[in-house]
């Protein structure tokens, strides 16, 4: 799919009531007073429904007043089809972040590892389902129980989308199926998290912003992270997050999940600098109990979990091999894996990750490499454009990104005039796109 990006301003919608006083993981005194619960929807939900990503830690207790006092007004039937449906849609949008023990992604009171199954979330939940359809119901149960791969998996069609993206509650959650991993970013302020989960199991949680300096001048935040493209269709969940810096700096953050191919690309395009030396650091921050294990010679990196390999992380913009430090280097250590990455007299910088997470494809060989990229027979900077083949067993990618205005380019001779691109080569060795973007007009003038 080639899409056109949109750069429109996309301002959050807030709510003009005072932000609650209620504490993280308390229940608002809200019971009785049903102008004070609306007000606390207002504080946690978007206008759908949606959870606000800053406010995630008090959605479990707001989903148990919002219960009571929804049980309370329908019998006396004081309730309105409005109020029906948001309350549908906020617990649809709560599914999509629950985990096995009834705990909520990124929220601030989930159960540590390995803690028994939490009955308070648990008959929270169960209160809840009451009051929506047995399709959600059903799902829920699914969710909890840990066994969504099985029945449920084969009706897919049936269940409400796995993914979703809210730009008013700054949340969104990337997910091939409701058997598959998920990916969940919250974008809401100039502090970006994110967290990864697999089988019910969280392999990284936590802020994952990046650190920059130009010639050893540090970077700052000047905006919230913002959306500036979505895109969830048969082939892949595509986010597009864009962050201003000090010094006229642009970061942009393309997140992708193709749904076959069970693989996550995360990578930050730095733009708009005077060239100088870049120096780019991102740490991805490994949930409790996720350890690494490192290849010898090469920099690929397993994710390991319980004894059993979860993910393999390739940094495609650093060498292959450990020996070659000419572009920076990967740093591992307890809870983190760190890519460092720099480049002299450059005015852009590219940082890609390639996180696989398909279990049949751990053992087999891996390896990846830079392309070569061409415009009018002139090879061009790595400033300029980059190109990157990967290639895990018999199977193989392609991922190109423009940061300067786009031309016509060539790599392994594939003739490119977008910003963006994902591929997977067929069996014939011919890529077919997964997603393509190309710049909108005001950023090839």
């Amino acid at each position: 799919m080639s899409l056109a990006r949109s750069r429109l301003p996309q301002p959050l919608r807030r709510s003009s009531r005072k932000p609650s006083t209620t504490s993280p993981g308390s229940i608002p005194a809200t019971d009785g007073d049903p102008r004070s619960l609306r007000e606390s929807i207002c504080d946690v939900t978007d206008e759908d429904g949606t959870p606000r990503a800053g406010q995630l830690g008090r959605a479990l207790s707001l989903l148990e007043s919002w219960t009571r006092w929804l049980e309370a007004e329908r019998a006396r039937g004081l309730v309105d089809s409005a109020e029906n449906e948001r309350y549908r849609k906020f617990m649809e949008g709560l599914i999509r972040l629950t985990r096995r023990d009834g705990s909520i992604v990124l929220g601030n009171g989930h159960l540590h590892e390995g803690q028994p199954q939490g009955g308070v979330q648990r008959q929270v939940w169960s209160n809840a389902a009451r009051l929506v359809e047995p399709r959600l119901q059903k799902l829920l149960s699914e969710v909890l129980g840990g066994g969504i791969a099985g029945r449920a998996s084969s009706k897919q069609g049936s269940l409400p989308s796995p993914s979703a993206n809210s730009e008013e509650a700054g949340l969104a959650v990337l997910r091939p199926t409701w058997s598959s991993p998920r990916l969940v970013v919250d974008y809401h302020s100039s502090q970006l998290r994110l967290a990864l989960d697999y089988g019910g199991e969280l392999l990284v949680c936590g802020d994952c912003n990046p650190r920059l300096m130009i010639d050893g001048t540090p970077l700052e935040p000047l905006s919230r992270w913002e959306s500036t493209c979505w895109v969830t269709d048969d082939d892949v969940d595509y986010l597009e997050l864009e962050l201003s810096l000090t010094g006229d700096v642009r970061v942009q953050r393309h997140l992708v999940f193709a749904r076959e191919d069970q693989l996550v690309f995360i990578a930050d395009a730095v733009l708009g600098g005077p060239p100088g030396v870049i120096d780019y650091q991102l740490a991805l921050p490994l949930a409790e109990g996720v350890s690494v294990e490192c290849g010898d010679q090469t920099r690929e990196t397993a994710l390991v979990k319980r004894g059993r390999r979860r993910a393999t992380v390739l940094p495609l913009g650093l060498s292959e091999w450990k020996g070659d430090r000419s572009r920076g280097e990967l740093h591992t250590g307890t809870g983190v894996v760190e890519l460092r990455q720099s480049a002299a007299g450059a005015a852009n910088l590219f940082a890609p990750w390639f996180i696989d997470l398909e279990p049949r494809r751990f053992s087999r060989p891996i390896t990846w490499r830079q392309l070569t990229v061409a415009e009018e027979r002139q090879i061009q900077p790595d400033d300029a454009a980059v190109g990157y083949r990967v290639q895990v067993g018999t199977r193989q990618w392609l991922f190109y990104r423009s940061l300067i205005a786009c031309g016509n380019r060539t790599l392994l001779g594939h003739n490119l005039i977008s910003e963006f691109l994902a591929a997977r080569f067929s069996r014939r060795g011919v890529p077919e796109t997964l997603i393509e973007i190309e710049a909108s007009l005001d950023e090839n003038e």
